[in-house]
């Protein structure tokens, strides 16, 4: 029997069943089928025949088969009695024998067990329907698979299926068409997370939203395909989970829809073109203003053609000066765009434009021959560039810039040339406007100078504005006004306008120097100057050092004297037209009148304010000589002199001779010296005990021979001397971390409290001035004195604070200036470092020989000790054979070299007495200056440990604090 007959009979008997009945119902049915059943059988036996008894065990095995065993359990054991029963009477009838009651009970059993096994069959047959049905799934399941897969390689979409972290598991081939790959295995060594997306953030993206949503649909993104090409597809993918949530695979789809997208590209492109043009039509009439119409050029541009940066080139002859620009990491203001002039024929890329009239584009300008890097130009990696043209003729360039390489290309160049047609029609009309107006410019600006000559508070303000507004006058390059010093015969530097403006004034011109002022006041008379390169005129033009080629130089006189000269410049060769001219001598005239009348007004001023500024100097200096003298000690003289000057906004630094004059010690420096002194890269120092020797001091010897104060002009060339570092860092350098300008004038004042000189004082600033000098010479004579009284109550002290045997400090006067150096330590934020030594076995030196030989030990060491030392290092002596060093400046590696240098040497030193050679060894600790420290008694201490810690490690050593 076939496994669908068997399902079939299996359905049909199953039918019969009645399993919803209930037990109670179930009996009834069983007691009442056997009564029936059983008076049926017997009656049709008696009268049948073995026929009839054949036919009544029929419908007793079919009702086992029917119904439940467990449901009908009445019926069924009335079944199996009936079946019994007519089993013995069909083996009466054939026999003639009766059977015993153990035959009965053995055929009932037998009877019995084939109903179980009749049951059991039913159960056999349902476990073989469930195993053929699971086989069935099975085949349906692997027969679905390979349907699957077949689909997945032949389907014409690009199926794929990759785990969560970019793995690919499946791919149809029209993927690994679509992607540029040989093979599907070829693919699958390749990660699409880490490879293939070209932005990486469209795949975190992608993957949050599958995390959130579980789907994704129609999410455009770019891809890699195998040889570097990029590819536009359209994604649908779903997350595959597992029953606890995560993510097992994704399944999706990718759509190649690059066509569509440059489509789209190129329509919005076109569109923006003709919108930008459009724009740039309504700008045409829409305005004349010139520097409104170059706005309107720069912002429509970034619609035709985007970029990073931009500028508009306008080209004067044969110079291109940039106008406007957008995007540059620096900003293009006036100042900036005057300096930002080339010549086109030193540009290639200009050059090459101007020549062909034909737009240009650089894919990669770190690639190209044509492409020159200027300053803050190396982020550029791409370039285009049109001209503008008009009546044939270039009049400017409109310059594209990208930090992307391969951004530009030649359809780009195209719609710039396009877009700088319209430009150039826009621009020339607006020349056009403005040359109408150039007239009333001019006269509102010469109205503009005689009003600054009235109003103008002083001659520098005066002569700045005046300047600029005569290189507005006729559009110049540069416009410089000079100052005539008659009793030198020099040249000053007045104002400037252009690119030497801010620089102008520092430029300096010596005495009876050749320059084009001088010839134009000698001329008396207007002078033009085409080519200075030709004529050779340049290298005597000092008064104008810039790019200019041509020069009207108009002298400057009023009431017959000689003031200077107006400068007017142009970079190119130029020639000057008889109306620039007559504008340039018109404008001299009025700025030659409000010079004369400026001078004589200072002059007045001056001579007024010398006056009261004698007085007022001559009574702030001596309030600062009263509270010098009042202080107590030298140091505190010196730290309130300096703050006292330094309100009154000077600098000043105290020079004294040592005690044996062998040289000179900075007492006091100024902040601003400070300030370049503490940084990371200059040397570090305590101000008190810096050193200089009087061969590297200027003019020491002219202070000692004839004790006279020195006035100085340059004070910062004067500090070059005594400071080498401050040299290095160049004028510019000091102005601007320093506060003091580079040309600031100061005294040197000996200071001579008796017939000796004791030292110097340095005094400058910004306000002195060469008159103040009896002023100051008075305020010296008084410093001088406070400072030597100070410094002879100083050497009292000091017999107070010095030990007698070894002349070092003793205790107190140990302690007394240990105080001292960790205020200024943590004043100015420098380390110190200190050492406490201890003496080896000194003992055994006194008890071998005696107290006097111990002493001389004692005078050798502490001699070794401070021959060895820095002059700026404290050494004192705190017990018998105990000494500390305090080493200002120093931090803990230097410390360390310090214990480590002398280790050797005193362990070298020989002491030579009366009873022989005696060598000594010293056991050392070093400890530096921390925060949790609060005075030089914590620092010892900590030193003191580290001493402890050396003996204990066998003497004649050193142990550093951790």
């Amino acid at each position: 029997m076939t496994v669908e007959q068997t399902d079939k009979l299996i359905t049909f008997l199953g039918g019969l069943r009645l399993p919803s009945l209930s037990n109670r119902k179930k009996i009834l049915i069983g007691v009442l089928f056997t009564t029936i059943y059983g008076l049926t059988v017997w009656m049709l036996i008696s009268y049948m025949g073995k026929f009839v008894i054949t036919l009544s065990v029929i419908p007793a095995v079919v009702f086992l088969f029917v119904f439940d065993f467990r449901g009908y359990l009445i019926a069924n054991l009335s079944s199996l009695i009936i079946l019994f029963l007519a089993s013995y009477s069909y083996y009466e009838q054939l026999t003639g024998e009766v059977l015993g009651i153990t035959e009965i009970f053995y055929i009932l059993f037998l009877v019995l067990i084939t109903a179980v096994i009749s049951k059991q069959k039913e159960y056999i047959q349902e476990l073989y329907k469930q195993l053929s049905k699971q086989k069935s799934e099975r085949n349906k399941l692997l027969d679905s698979r390979d349907g699957y897969r077949n689909l997945i390689y032949r389907i014409p979409v690009g199926l794929y299926r990759t785990t969560p972290d970019g793995r690919i598991l499946e791919a149809s081939s029209a993927l690994v068409d679509m992607l540029g790959f040989p093979d599907f295995t070829a693919l699958t060594n390749v990660n699409i997370g880490n490879e293939l997306f070209v932005d990486p953030q469209d795949r975190v993206n992608e993957h949050k939203a599958l995390l959130q949503d579980g789907i994704v649909r129609d999410y455009e993104l770019k891809l890699y395909k195998r040889n570097g090409e990029m590819i536009w597809v359209r994604d649908n993918v779903r997350a595959i989970m597992d029953e606890n949530g995560e993510i097992i695979c994704y399944e999706g789809s990718l759509e190649d829809i690059t066509e569509r997208k440059l489509m789209e590209e190129a329509e919005r492109e076109q569109r923006l073109l003709a919108e930008a043009l459009r724009d740039t039509a309504a700008a045409l009439s829409g305005t004349l203003e010139f520097d409104e119409v170059l706005d309107r050029i720069l912002t429509n541009m970034e619609h035709v053609v985007p970029h990073d940066a931009a500028n508009i080139m306008l080209i004067e002859k044969g110079i291109a000066r940039i106008e406007r620009s957008k995007g540059y990491l620096y900003d293009w203001k006036e100042e900036v765009r005057q300096a930002s002039r080339f010549l086109v024929e030193d540009i290639p890329t200009l050059n090459k434009m101007y020549e062909s009239g034909k737009p240009l584009f650089i894919p990669d300008t770190h690639q190209s021959e044509l492409w020159i890097n200027l300053p803050h130009s190396e982020w550029m990696r791409s370039y285009a560039g049109a001209p503008i043209r008009l009546k044939g003729e270039t009049i400017g360039f409109l310059n594209l810039n990208s930090a992307k390489p391969g951004f530009f290309t030649k359809k780009k160049a195209g719609w710039l040339q396009a877009f700088a047609d319209q430009a150039g029609v826009a621009i020339e009309n607006a020349r056009m406007f403005g040359e109408i107006q150039q007239n009333a410019h001019h006269t509102k600006l010469l109205n503009e100078i005689t009003q600054t000559t009235i109003i103008a508070p002083d001659l520098e303000g005066m002569i700045q504005v005046l300047a600029e507004r005569l290189g507005q006058l006729i559009s110049s390059d540069g416009a410089y006004i000079t100052l005539w010093d008659g009793l030198a015969n020099r040249v000053i530097p007045g104002a400037a306008y252009g690119p030497q403006r801010d620089a102008y004034q520092d430029i300096n011109i010596e005495d009876y120097e050749k320059t084009i002022t001088s010839k134009v006041l000698s001329a008396g008379k207007s002078m033009i100057f085409e080519d200075l390169d030709a004529t050779g005129q340049q290298k005597e033009n000092p008064s104008a050092r810039c790019l200019a080629k041509s020069i009207l130089g108009v002298p400057l006189s009023a009431d017959g004297n000689k003031l200077g000269a107006v400068l007017i410049a142009f970079d190119g060769a130029h020639k000057f037209t008889e109306s620039e001219i007559s504008l340039s001598e018109q404008a001299a005239r009025i700025v030659a009148l409000a010079i004369y009348k400026a001078k004589l007004y200072e002059s007045e001023k001056e001579r007024t304010e010398e006056l009261a500024r004698a007085n007022a100097i001559i009574s702030s200096l001596g309030n600062i000589g009263t509270q010098v003298e009042a202080a107590k000690d030298l140091d505190t003289m010196v730290e309130i002199l300096g703050d006292l000057l330094s309100h009154l906004g000077f600098h000043s630094l105290v020079f004294l001779k040592s005690q044996d004059e062998e040289y000179l010690v900075i007492h006091q420096n100024s902040e601003c010296i400070r300030r370049l002194y503490s940084g990371e890269d200059f040397i570090k120092f305590s101000e008190m005990e810096y050193q200089l020797q009087p061969a590297g001091f200027s003019y020491y010897k002219e202070l000692i021979s004839h004790k006279q104060i020195v006035f100085l002009e340059n004070v910062i060339e004067f500090l070059g001397t005594v400071f080498p570092d401050l040299t290095d860092l160049g004028e510019e350098k000091f102005d601007l971390e320093v506060d003091s300008p580079s040309d600031a004038k100061g005294f040197l004042l000996p200071l001579i409290p008796g017939t000796k000189v004791v030292g110097f004082l340095l005094i400058w600033g910004e306000e002195i001035n060469y008159h103040d000098l009896p002023a100051y010479s008075l305020f010296a004579s008084q410093i001088g004195v406070a400072f030597e009284n100070a410094r002879l109550i100083e050497k009292i002290q000091h017999l107070a604070i010095t030990d007698d045997l070894t002349g070092l400090y003793n205790r107190r006067g140990l302690y007394e200036v240990g105080r001292l150096e960790i205020e200024r330590t943590r004043r100015y934020n420098i380390p110190l470092a200190a050492i406490v030594m201890d003496i080896d076995h000194f003992k055994c030196v006194n008890d071998q020989h005696n107290h006097a030989i111990g002493d001389q030990v004692l005078r050798s060491f502490a001699r070794c000790v401070r021959e060895h030392t820095r002059e700026v290092d404290v050494v004192g002596r705190i017990g018998g054979e105990e000494f500390v060093i305090l080493l200002p400046g120093s931090n803990r590696n230097s410390a360390e070299r310090t214990a480590s240098r002398l280790q050797n040497l005193i362990a070298n030193n020989i002491t030579k007495t009366s009873v022989g050679e005696i060598k000594i060894t010293v056991s050392q600790g070093v400890a530096i200056l921390d925060d949790t420290m609060e005075d030089l008694n914590d620092l010892v201490q900590a030193a003191d440990r580290a001493l402890y810690r050396a003996k204990e490690s066998g003497r004649n050593t050193f142990v550093s604090t951790t």
